[in-house]
């Protein structure tokens, strides 16, 4: 799977904050004898509260929007979160495969810069799994950026592995 995702990448980079994804892009994908799929999970509120519960945070959101993209054995699931750091919102794509973090980026950032998680610390993330994710260095001078971030990235890895 690492060989495409330069291009699944790109073509995620095409995902606004709804998760829509543009149609061409799905197309480039299919050239490479991958296939994406948009799938969208909605929760209920109990089921809310449950994971809101487990977590130790607040703000979960109903809707999960989720891609899978195989190519040929390969496969992997694309996850768009927002969450709320102070008073604006990030908007993160996390890549799980296996339960693991392939990779994350951010894809809106409505914070003051000096706010937002560099690609270097992000790097720190990838290839860690739930139980690896506390050995993630803190991020000096954006604290609630760390947390939002991370918040983000424990949903990912449980709707992977909860679908």
């Amino acid at each position: 799977m690492i060989k495409y995702w330069g291009l699944i990448l790109i073509t995620f980079f095409s995902i606004n904050t709804r998760g829509d994804v543009i149609s061409t892009s799905i197309s480039e994908i299919s050239k490479q004898n991958c296939h994406a799929k948009k799938n969208y999970q909605f929760i209920s509120k109990k089921k809310k509260n449950e994971i809101e519960k487990q977590f130790n945070f607040s703000g979960v959101s109903q809707t999960v929007r989720r891609f899978s993209v195989k190519c040929g054995d390969d496969k992997t699931m694309a996850f768009v979160f927002n969450d709320k750091i102070r008073t604006h919102y990030q908007s993160l794509l996390v890549w799980i495969a296996q339960g693991t973090v392939k990779g994350i980026t951010t894809l809106e950032f409505n914070e003051p810069v000096q706010y937002e998680a560099p690609k270097s610390w992000l790097k720190n993330i990838v290839n860690k799994n739930k139980t690896q994710l506390y050995k993630v260095d803190a991020l000096s001078g954006a604290t609630l950026t760390r947390q939002s971030t991370l918040k983000i990235v424990k949903q990912a890895l449980y709707f992977s592995s909860n679908e």
